[in-house]
């Protein structure tokens, strides 16, 4: 096929609705693989603890080593994104995440799952980190902001379904089945891709690859204060959740009491409160904006974590955790969707790079966060919900610096 049968126009007011839903379909399964490399196995923590004669903390590090991966690899991917184009990088990453999954369920120490783990993160972020690029090639704004929060509705059915699916797997398999099948469906999801995504940076967009020029441009992101601090708001933010995925399953069977069947389920009521905070940013971020949108995310965010800290205090019962830590995971929605909108705005002419760099920070930091996090071996949630607020009122910390700068 030509280029231009490959190209898909920026702001075509005429591209058919039916389209346009597709596309926010596909973004949104191939964004489903990140998420479900890490919730999937979430509630097998404890059988693989047990497989490997170890601890639930030494699994818990091929979490780490995951986001560590991912983290390092979107710096370099992004780049690459903004000088070949966006569907190379996309099928390249998907073939490699597929390869890497079905090899995991072969290992035969938990040392070896760990390395692999990072490569796995490693090839994941080729794919990932596109996906922001490519919707900026298209949109601008308020209107990425509101098909970004589509493509995270749609992508949210990973983290819904995938400690569910898991516990499933478990009752019949053994945890390799876990890895076996996120390989199948990745296979499933390299087929629709190479069908249907199509080149969005245009010929006259593409940037020259060099190191200076890269470093030219990471050097432009860093220096602008406000994107900076936008950065590690959305850094910070996500670490807090990372947190919870971290130690959440040992902290809900572990101390609640929770069954590995049922870990799911509770886990499933965070996703839905980010969905339905990804909707209501949907339709409010047209009338109120991408900044005011930022500030309520944020602000819940730092208020869950305020209330979590009570409720570990005062030993409310388990709901209470539950309420708390779905209202914390959910704000995610607002802060990440407009703080990205706000960053790429800013740079729309070397985006992937921009996304790389706001990637790197965000899963880098949720890294070294949760890999603290996993060495710490007590038999209490504080360690969990200390992390989980101190990284909220951090992340509130540098909102507030960004916001200064964007008034002044």
């Amino acid at each position: 096929m030509n280029s231009s049968s490959q190209q898909i126009e920026p702001n075509n007011k005429d591209v058919e609705f039916f389209r346009k839903k597709r596309f926010v379909l596909l973004l949104g399964i191939i964004s489903m693989l990140m998420p479900l490399a890490v919730d999937l196995y979430l509630s097998a923590i404890p059988a693989m603890a047990k497989f490997f004669q170890t601890t639930d903390g030494h699994v818990q590090i091929t979490l780490s080593s995951y986001i560590l991966g991912f983290a390092l690899g979107q710096l370099i991917y992004g780049p690459i994104s903004d000088s070949i184009g966006r569907r190379p990088i996309i099928i390249y990453g998907i073939l490699s995440f597929a390869l890497i999954s079905i090899i995991c369920g072969f290992v035969s120490s938990i040392q070896q799952l760990i390395l692999l783990r990072f490569f796995h993160g490693f090839v994941a972020a080729s794919a990932a980190v596109v996906i922001n690029a490519l919707l900026r090639d298209i949109y601008e704004n308020k209107e990425f902001s509101r098909m970004f929060s589509m493509v995270l509705l749609v992508s949210n059915i990973a983290p819904l379904t995938a400690p569910l699916l898991g516990g499933w797997i478990l009752l019949w398999f053994n945890w390799q089945a876990i890895f076996w099948v996120l390989g199948t469906l990745s296979v499933v999801t390299l087929f629709v891709s190479f069908l249907y995504i199509k080149e969005t940076l245009k010929p006259e967009n593409k940037q020259r690859f060099s190191l200076r020029h890269i470093r030219k441009n990471f050097y432009a992101i860093v220096t602008n204060r406000a994107v900076f601090f936008f950065i590690l708001t959305t850094a910070f933010s996500f670490a807090g959740m990372f947190a919870f995925i971290t130690a959440g399953s040992s902290v809900y069977i572990g101390q609640f009491g929770i069954s590995e069947a049922h870990f799911g389920y509770y886990f499933g009521l965070n996703v839905l409160c980010m969905m339905l905070l990804n909707i209501t940013n949907t339709r409010l971020v047209k009338h109120v904006g991408v900044f005011k949108m930022f500030c309520i995310g944020i602000s819940l965010q730092a208020s869950m974590g305020l209330l979590l800290i009570i409720a570990a205090w005062l030993k409310f019962p388990f709901i209470y955790f539950v309420f708390c830590i779905s209202g914390f995971v959910g704000s995610l929605a607002m802060v990440n969707s407009n703080a990205m909108a706000m960053i790429m705005d800013k740079f729309p002419n070397f985006a992937g790079t921009a996304s790389s760099l706001t990637g790197t920070f965000r899963f880098g930091v949720a890294a070294l966060v949760g890999m603290l996090l996993a060495r710490v071996h007590t038999q209490s949630v504080w360690p969990m919900v200390l992390t989980m607020s101190g990284c909220a009122f951090i992340a509130m910390l540098f909102a507030l610096i960004a916001i200064k700068s964007v008034k002044k």
